[in-house]
């Protein structure tokens, strides 16, 4: 019953006390939560399309999840985003795209990397058409306009300060050529140039890594010409439209050493855009590869999952059968876990927040853009073009100073 102080509380018979308490220690016992507090720790890890700020002290876990893609060189962090860069006209759908960094303390963006293609045939078009004028961002293009270039920008991944993309590019010319493409680079974040094997990792080993990847591409097409049946007759016909092109890599990782895989680019009806990956080549580690090698999973057997090793802690992320999500951990020097969460799958890089501390200007600029991620709409961070929609302008809004990089 409910007395004026609030519910009455009910008290077992004193001959259950001891049962009780026998119960609860056999299940602290066969938990795998210890009943203690986790052992202090902070870290920001990146898992599929979004960031998540983990908190643990003597109060538990917390972790806060954010849209948002982070890099971290020299000691601070930077928000990467990618912006569409509209240059339609009213017969002729135009559409390119930016990657662009903020960086958190100064709130000041800079344009790293823009697709070239798209200026240069806007350039052409205006030439063409002198009575033409560019639409307004309230402008909507034909519904059937008869050139329609689209080049969309897509991160792939980041290692300290270089950031992988592929570049998808789709043209249709009413009357004329219909072609797609596919490739794959890597821009410095700090200087906006883009990054070739050579600037990672020096001359010789551009020289041999460059040789291996063409000397593997070779085999590739021989391996595929010297079969007898049709179908690899027909791969012989679109292997064609692929050109081995060493600006078109990604970075990887064999065991602590970088990698480096090339992904021959197709182009043509028959390539159909696709992109032919050779496999990786192992380099040897320059400087910058070891702040990123302190970012990236140990990975273990199945049972433990990818492992960060902590100062004071482990941090370990197991996926599901599916491997569509991935359940969050911390582990103390016991081999005591307790569960963070849930997170889309995969983990990828974790930065650690409490070792060495992160200064209080990085901290307040983190929370500032955790916060502001709550009003991103969903064109806010990557803004794709469909045709015949209706056009919208980035709803991100570029604080402060914006800088353009000319991509050499």
């Amino acid at each position: 019953m409910l007395g004026e102080r609030g519910p009455a509380v009910y008290l077992p018979s004193m001959r259950y006390i001891p049962l009780l308490v026998i119960t609860l220690l056999g299940c602290r016992a066969e938990s795998s939560n210890p009943v203690a507090p986790p052992p202090p720790a902070e870290f920001l890890l990146w898992a599929g399309d979004s960031t998540f700020w983990v908190t643990a002290d003597a109060y538990g876990t917390r972790m806060r999840g954010s849209p948002i893609l982070l890099a971290r060189y020299g000691g601070r962090f930077f928000e990467i985003y990618v912006a569409d860069d509209d240059r339609s006209y009213y017969d002729a759908v135009l559409v390119g795209q930016r990657i662009y960094r903020r960086d958190l303390v100064t709130g000041d963006s800079a344009a790293v990397f823009t697709d070239t293609l798209v200026p240069r045939l806007a350039e052409r078009y205006a030439t063409q058409h002198p009575a033409e004028r560019p639409l307004s961002p309230q402008e909507e293009p034909s519904d059937d306009p008869r050139t329609v270039v689209t080049s969309e920008l897509e991160i792939v991944d980041l290692f300290g300060p270089f950031l992988i993309f592929e570049q998808h590019t789709d043209a249709e010319v009413t009357g004329g050529e219909t072609w797609h493409a596919t490739s794959r680079g890597a821009v410095d974040l700090r200087s906006g140039k883009v990054a070739t094997v050579r600037t990672l990792f020096g001359d010789s080993t551009a020289r041999r890594v460059v040789a291996e990847g063409r000397q593997r591409f070779a085999e590739a097409l021989d391996s595929v010409l010297a079969a007898p049946h049709e179908r690899a007759r027909r791969a012989a016909r679109a292997l064609g439209a692929f050109e081995f092109d060493e600006r078109s890599f990604t970075l990887a990782r064999d065991g602590d050493r970088p990698a480096v895989a090339f992904l021959v680019p197709g182009a043509g009806d028959d390539a159909d855009g696709l992109i032919l990956p050779l496999p990786p080549i192992p380099v040897t580690a320059t400087d910058w590869w070891g702040d990123v090698r302190a970012t990236l999973p140990r990975g273990d057997d199945e049972v433990s999952g990818e492992r960060w090793p902590q100062r004071g802690y482990d941090v370990v992320a197991r996926d599901d059968a599916d491997r569509e999500r991935t359940a969050l951990f911390i582990r103390d020097s016991a081999a005591h876990e307790w569960k963070v969460g849930a997170v889309q799958a995969p983990a990828r890089r974790l930065y650690a927040l409490d070792d060495p501390p992160v200064d209080s200007a990085s901290r307040a600029g983190l929370a500032r853009a955790f916060n502001e991620s709550a009003l991103y709409s969903d064109d806010a961070r990557v803004v794709r073009f469909e045709r015949r929609a209706p056009r919208q302008t980035p709803t991100a809004v570029v604080r402060h100073r914006i800088t353009t990089f000319p991509n050499r």
